[in-house]
């Protein structure tokens, strides 16, 4: 799929995730919930919750629209100010 046919086909999707209550918030009532660069979506959550909330979302959207997702090109990385060096995992192990 081109990248311009993906943007406007994951539209929706944009939509969807921005509703949802989680995500990152940088206070005067904004938030950070995702990026979207060409076909490529990076989440973003600040609890197991949020990750959960999320990646629901996504899989059901998935389905209504007949997308599969690649989970050998999705990861996990966690960035924790307590652990001196982040963790990357497969959509798989998650």
């Amino acid at each position: 799929m081109s990248p311009k046919l993906f943007s406007i086909f994951i539209d929706d999707l944009i939509i969807v995730i921005q509703k949802l209550p989680v995500g990152l918030e940088l206070g005067n009532g904004n938030k950070l919930d995702l990026i979207v660069y060409t076909d490529n979506i990076l989440i973003i959550i600040t609890t197991k919750l949020g990750l959960k909330t999320q990646l629901n979302a996504i899989e059901l959207y998935g389905r209504a629209n007949e997308i599969k997702y690649n989970p050998e090109k999705t990861y996990l990385i966690v960035f924790n100010k307590n652990v001196t060096r982040g963790v990357a995992r497969k959509r798989n192990d998650i």
